[in-house]
């Protein structure tokens, strides 16, 4: 196998350069070397008038040429604040860091700098900076950019924080063609041998100076994510424990695609998993990963000259091209499709916790990084890291480990739009079970079942029918069936229709839970006379009409589910109907979700007689709907042909 030969750098040519010149050594002008001493006050914070003489008006074409005149300006900085100690830091500039929130984060990265954690500071740095300068945006009340760039150019911050200070960011933050700190940093791409303290310590400076501004009085704080999604982690993996830790440390310390020089950021943030301090961890985890991620892709890919950065023409090679289904990523086969599965979900898809590009953007609630999240971070990072171990022809997979990358070689997408779908139709089929059972039963001297009854029980149980040979009866087992273990690429007509199914999902839940919510609630009310006269006519109304609505509702819910379900196949197994079928399906599905709509807000009227003529109205526009009819036809003949759902 063809040796792995890591760069001395990943950054391009360019970038090399300006960040070379952050250090070098030459004589200033002694006009200069005044107006940088006047740059910074006792407080440790920048005067924005003669950072304003410093900086002139930046263009893709002078960055380079703006570090070379002022690099004594960053050594001025770097020099200032690390002869400082913590204490001196505190005691200057604590109060005037409130406004970020995160005041103690600024001082942990204070400490970070001084004991050489560049990494560990500068991720952190770059992500607080960052949701801080959205939340001065926010104060014009205007919706923020998602990009830190775009907050930077839009020229709303000048008359907030000053020229001075915005041109300074726009230095180390702005685009590929300046110091591009927070992407060089987060998108794994900086080396440790790459840079120093001085750009943190110039973010502080900067965090510190907007403290004492008007503006950092007025900030109010939006909300911040909490990473509810991650609840769907927590069957998924074990907790990893310090029996393993040994284990984890051997496979990075061998490992032939981790870059040396990063070891050491691997080590660290295993260190910080183990001493609870998830939220570190994760930061530091992320941009390494992407950087192992990348040097594989571009292995197997045989692309190596795209580890570098770049400026202009093209993109950085990050997680979004790296993860990519397209059939000519060798990364897919080689890492199977559980582990692709668990990376989408942690990663890309919309509907995950997306938790790379959140904490990378400060979005996040440290508190929401907990040992569940981390873990599962953990546990897909270890899996990736044996799957690739085998390319690299080495037996690493220690006994410990094994369960971790068993676990995600069968793991399934939770966040993929189908997957979505599948478990909101074990819901419903679960919350109709509920409805039946909640609900009086039918009065056992009552008459006959009434022919739309029958009908719907016959057509419910033929739709069952024809999805049966694959979940055996079980909805569950059915769901499990169909759903496909790695994410699949859906068009924009197939992405419609699922979205119209979850919509029409949504309201027979909600239809269902209405239904037995109301029933029990007026029923609890009554028994303790606290129905207004309106109230128990309605409730009379509804035992009144019980003989007749009970087994409609029920076998009408029924059919409702099985026919909710026959679609949800049909969109899984379909490649082949025509342009002219699908608009027909998505016409009906829309009546369909018309019908739903109408049933939810008929039972919270209490409109019971309503809600009758409702199923019946649905019935009859399903009749004269025949495709579905030939839809199940289709669906019984593709269910049989079991290889359809092996991912």
């Amino acid at each position: 196998m063809e040796t792995i030969v890591f760069p001395a750098t990943y950054l391009s040519e360019y970038a090399q350069r300006l960040h070379s010149r952050l250090t070098r050594q030459k004589r200033a002008e002694s006009e200069t070397l005044q107006i940088v001493e006047k740059s910074i006050f006792e407080k440790n914070t920048l005067n924005n008038e003669h950072l304003s003489q410093l900086l002139e008006p930046l263009n893709s074409d002078n960055y380079l040429q703006f570090i070379e005149k002022n690099y004594l300006f960053f050594e001025r900085i770097f020099s200032f604040f690390h002869s400082q100690s913590l204490e001196q830091f505190a005691r200057a500039c604590r109060e005037s860091l409130v406004w970020t929130d995160n005041a103690e984060t600024c001082l942990d990265c204070f400490t970070w700098l001084k004991e050489g954690s560049i990494h560990l500071a500068m991720l952190r740095l770059t992500a607080l900076t960052e949701r801080s300068l959205g939340d001065i945006y926010n104060n014009r009340r205007q919706p923020v950019p998602n990009m830190l760039k775009d907050i930077l150019f839009s020229g709303e911050l000048e008359p907030l924080i000053g020229d001075g200070l915005c041109r300074l960011l726009r230095v180390l933050l702005g685009p590929p063609e300046s110091l591009n700190v927070r992407n060089l940093f987060w998108h794994g791409f900086i080396k440790p041998c790459d840079t120093d303290a001085r750009l943190g310590y110039c973010l502080l400076a900067i965090l510190a100076s907007i403290g004492t501004l008007e503006i950092a009085s007025k900030i109010e704080f939006r909300a911040k994510v909490k990473f509810e999604e991650k609840v769907q982690f927590q069957q998924d993996f074990e907790i990893i424990d310090s029996s393993q830790k040994d284990a984890i440390c051997n496979l990075i310390s061998l490992h032939s695609f981790i870059d040396p020089q990063l070891k050491s950021v691997w080590q660290q943030s295993l260190e910080c998993f183990f001493n609870e301090n998830y939220e570190s961890s994760i930061c530091l985890l992320f941009p390494i990963l992407e950087n192992f991620l990348r040097i594989v892709f571009c292995f197997l890919n045989s692309s190596m000259s795209r580890v570098y950065t770049v400026e202009k023409l093209e993109y950085f090679t990050t997680f979004d091209e790296i993860l990519s289904l397209e059939q000519s990523n060798k990364l897919i086969a080689f890492l199977g499709a559980g582990v692709m599965a668990a990376l989408h979900d942690l990663l890309i898809l919309p509907e995950g916790p997306r938790v790379r590009d959140r904490v990378s953007h400060g979005e996040h609630d440290a508190a929401a990084v907990d040992q569940l999240l981390a873990n599962h971070v953990w546990s897909v990072v270890v899996a990736v890291l044996l799957r690739v171990a085998s390319l690299a022809n080495s037996d690493q997979k220690a006994v410990s480990l094994k369960v971790i990358l068993d676990r995600a070689e069968v793991y399934s997408s939770h966040f993929h739009p189908f997957s979505v779908l599948c478990q909101q139709v074990i819901q419903l089929d679960h919350s109709s079970k509920v409805m039946v059972s909640k609900l009086p039963a039918r009065p056992h001297d009552a008459c006959a079942e009434d022919a739309l009854v029958l009908a719907f029980k016959q057509e419910a149980d033929s739709l069952r029918n024809h999805v049966t040979p694959l979940g055996g009866g079980e909805c569950a087992l059915l769901m499990k069936a169909i759903c496909p273990q790695l994410p699949i690429e859906v068009d924009l007509i197939q992405f419609n229709l699922i979205k119209l199914l979850r919509h029409i999902g949504t309201k027979l839940q909600m239809a269902v839970t209405a239904l037995v919510n109301s029933y029990e609630t007026k029923t609890t009310m009554l028994s303790q006379q606290r129905l207004r006269q309106r109230q128990r006519d309605n409730l009379n109304q509804f035992h009144e009409l019980l003989p007749s609505s009970v087994p409609l509702w029920t076998a009408g819910s029924e059919w409702c589910l099985q026919l909710f379900i026959v679609f949800v196949v049909h969109l899984r197994t379909d490649s082949s109907s025509s342009q002219s079928d699908r608009v027909k399906i998505e016409k009906f599905l829309k009546r369909f979700l018309k019908w739903s709509e109408n049933m939810v807000s008929s039972i919270e009227e209490n409109k019971w007689i309503h809600c009758q003529e409702i199923y019946i109205q649905l019935k009859k526009e399903a009749d004269q709907f025949h495709y579905y009819h030939s839809l199940m036809m289709m669906n019984d003949i593709v269910l049989k042909k079991t290889d359809l759902f092996v991912s």
